[in-house]
């Protein structure tokens, strides 16, 4: 199976990111596919799925996907991609919500300079500088246990979406548990974290009690056990893309 990696005009750095990313999420996915029965299939689930980079990666590469994005401008060009590849199709399933701990109607809001970037805005939660583009409909990631077919396993998760991350585990730990997914990686961006009134650590410690290992520098990088060296990660960058492997018993 040959790997394949699509263009997109945007900044050098943005991209080489996202190719890096690409290739890690892909290496995994097809290190995990050896280790499952030949009638399984491996899925990708990708939360913040954006306008699909991501998600067309992995469909490009007989991966099955499952990406949730609730912002109608992100889902609507990841629709139009799709239809100028229509093999990808039958591959791709879009759920069009944002995930969070409850069932909530919220705002969302993007800065100018980056529109497709949505932040979650509920209730007491703020979004100084950002425009504010439209409602979406917040559902819990455990809302959707049952909408894996049996004959399928989950081989990695990507999730950006803007600090709101521990809230999605929050609404997700049944899902998580059932499902077992040995790779998820995590955009780590502490400011948003702290937008939505919730520390880092706060995140950190509800990974470390559903059964996940924190790492940084890829799935197979060094193991983060205190929250003392943690900080030392987050406070050295604006964000920092962070590993989760499923803990050995």
């Amino acid at each position: 199976m040959r790997l394949e990696i699509q263009k997109v005009k945007t900044g050098r750095q943005q991209t080489s990111n996202l190719v890096r990313a690409s290739m890690m999420i892909l290496k995994f996915l097809f290190g995990w596919h050896p280790k499952v029965n030949e009638d399984k299939r491996v899925a990708f689930i990708d939360v913040g799925g954006n306008i699909g980079w991501f998600t067309l990666v992995a469909a490009r590469n007989e991966f099955l996907v499952y990406t949730f994005e609730p912002m109608k401008s992100n889902t609507d060009a990841l629709k139009y991609s799709l239809c100028l590849q229509p093999s990808l199709k039958e591959k791709v399933q879009i759920f069009e919500y944002g995930l969070g701990d409850q069932n909530y109607l919220c705002g969302i809001y993007s800065l100018d300079i980056n529109i497709q970037n949505g932040l979650v805005k509920c209730e007491s939660q703020f979004a100084a500088g950002a425009e504010f583009r439209e409602f979406i409909q917040l559902k819990k990631l455990d809302d959707f246990i049952d909408n894996i077919p049996d004959d399928v396993l989950i081989g990695v998760m990507k999730i950006d979406i803007e600090g709101y991350e521990y809230f999605l585990f929050k609404g997700g730990s049944q899902f998580i548990n059932r499902y077992k997914i040995p790779y998820i990686i995590i955009e780590f961006l502490p400011a948003n974290m702290f937008r939505v009134g919730i520390s880092p650590n706060d995140l950190i410690l509800l990974i470390n009690s559903m059964g996940y290992d924190v790492r940084v520098g890829g799935f197979d990088g060094d193991i983060y056990t205190s929250i003392e060296d943690m900080e030392k990660v987050y406070q050295r960058s604006a964000f920092e893309e962070v590993f989760l492997t499923l803990k050995i018993n």
